[in-house]
């Protein structure tokens, strides 16, 4: 019953199209083989450790707004940055109270897509950023190289791992950027996680140094 030996397996691990790999050597399912990010590299990077408070939050509907999904990331100690999924709700009212229960954290801001903006509480418009498909197409290989040089976690969320694994990145500008069009399922925790890398892990303001004077 053994079709392949251990050295064979070794020597076609040496391929650089890990998708074909993993398929057709050791027979294990690859949501997409035009995925942005290498197959196998995702659940490598769950985050055991309890997620801290704060961060920025992303928000954004499905494509029929038959559901709204909410995607936090919050910066580490040691400069990585980590994403949780906050809520998957179905409909706006579920929304808006998922807002107010993050909003009550003061650390927390909010990057929302358009359609979210319309309806956005004007208590808290000066927490919030509009982002969209422009933000996409300059954030997207950031959040890739973010992934593969680890400084990028997750929460171990199985729907946002669906979502990252079937995300497909097209050329566009002299950059990539995630495709809902190319992609063979829902993207838009995959997108969510683009918008909220590029602004939750940019380097903390910590104020201006101090300059001292001196009499002698």
């Amino acid at each position: 019953g053994r079709t392949i030996t251990v050295e064979t397996l070794l020597a076609e691990s040496q391929s650089p199209d890990r998708a074909q790999f993993l398929r057709a050597s050791c027979n294990l399912w690859v949501s997409s083989d035009k995925g942005w990010i290498a197959p196998g590299l995702w659940p490598s990077l769950k985050c055991d450790d309890p997620i801290p408070e704060g961060g920025v939050v992303a928000i954004e509907s499905s494509i029929d707004s038959a559901r709204y999904y909410g995607l936090r990331v919050v910066q580490l100690p040691d400069q990585r940055a980590v994403a949780t999924v906050e809520f998957v709700v179905e409909s706006f009212a579920a929304l808006l109270m998922e807002v107010e229960r993050l909003a009550a954290n003061p650390g927390i801001s909010f990057l929302i897509s358009p359609s979210i903006d319309i309806h956005w509480p004007v208590r808290y418009e000066k927490r919030r950023v509009i982002v969209g498909y422009l933000e996409i197409q300059k954030y997207t290989a950031t959040a890739r190289n973010m992934i593969h040089e680890k400084m990028l976690l997750h929460d171990g969320s199985t729907q946002l791992a669906e979502h990252v694994a079937r995300a497909v990145a097209v050329k566009t500008q002299g950059s990539i950027a995630l495709s809902s069009q190319r992609s063979s399922g829902p993207i838009e925790l995959a997108r969510l996680l683009v918008w909220a890398a590029a602004y939750g892990a940019k380097p903390k303001d910590r104020g201006k140094p101090m300059i001292a004077f001196s009499n002698r």
